[in-house]
């Protein structure tokens, strides 16, 4: 994966969480609004050596948008497939992402990954994806 496509996917997991930029500040300052004021959510100036955002790197970050995944009404479901098919040396680990805990089938969205933090990562940056695409059917209700 190209560091092209990787920022990609971390600006689609930023802007799910409602994160934004403005043409005032640098390229590396993300903003939220809070109940009562504009706040920034992430500045890469205060995380050197890292110049992006910190989605695909850094699991805590990554949480945030698997909570409002959850917040929102869907389950997920991450978890250690054992050996992958082609390499029985590796273990493979999936996260699922779906509208009904009793229903399983269609998920929304489900990946696969040489570790929990990358199945997780291109699980939230698709959902996040076709959520701002409103291409998602809605959560039941829990």
């Amino acid at each position: 994966m190209t560091e092209l496509e990787i920022d990609k996917k971390n600006v689609m997991i930023a802007k799910f969480l409602g994160w934004f930029q403005t043409e005032h500040q640098g390229p590396g300052s993300w903003f939220k609004t809070t109940d009562c004021a504009i706040v920034v959510a992430y500045s890469s100036y205060n995380n050197y050596p890292h110049q992006d955002l910190p989605f695909r790197r850094d699991w805590i970050w990554l949480m945030q948008a698997l909570d409002k995944i959850e917040e929102l009404g869907y389950y997920t479901e991450i978890s250690n497939t054992g050996t992958h098919w082609e390499d029985d040396t590796k273990s493979h680990h999936i996260c699922a992402i779906y509208t009904d805990q009793h229903n399983r089938f269609p998920e929304c969205v489900r990946k696969f990954g040489n570790s929990k933090k990358e199945a997780v990562w291109e699980a939230v940056s698709n959902f996040a994806r076709k959520y701002l695409d409103k291409e998602l059917p809605e959560a039941k209700k829990r």
